[in-house]
């Protein structure tokens, strides 16, 4: 399995889309979905593709959390 897997690339593989379809991911923290769907709706409207598929997925478990050793302790 890669270190960093491309999950946009993991889904057409695992959707039997052809092997050639662009595929790419995007990362903005909470905003990734939003950004999927405006790269998509972008090259829609300036034609550069006729069709797109959008969609995101997030994981906070690589994100710093911005707190301070105190206030983490007692979070837990």
């Amino acid at each position: 399995m890669p270190e960093a897997p491309n999950i946009a690339r993991e889904i057409v593989l695992g959707t039997g889309m052809n092997v050639h379809t662009d595929a790419y991911s995007v990362s903005r923290a909470c905003a990734t979905s939003f950004q999927a769907i405006a790269n998509v709706a972008e090259s829609l409207m300036a034609g550069t593709i006729r069709a797109g598929i959008a969609g995101g997925a997030d994981s906070s478990s690589v994100l710093p959390i911005g707190v301070s050793k105190k206030t983490g302790a007692r979070a837990g």
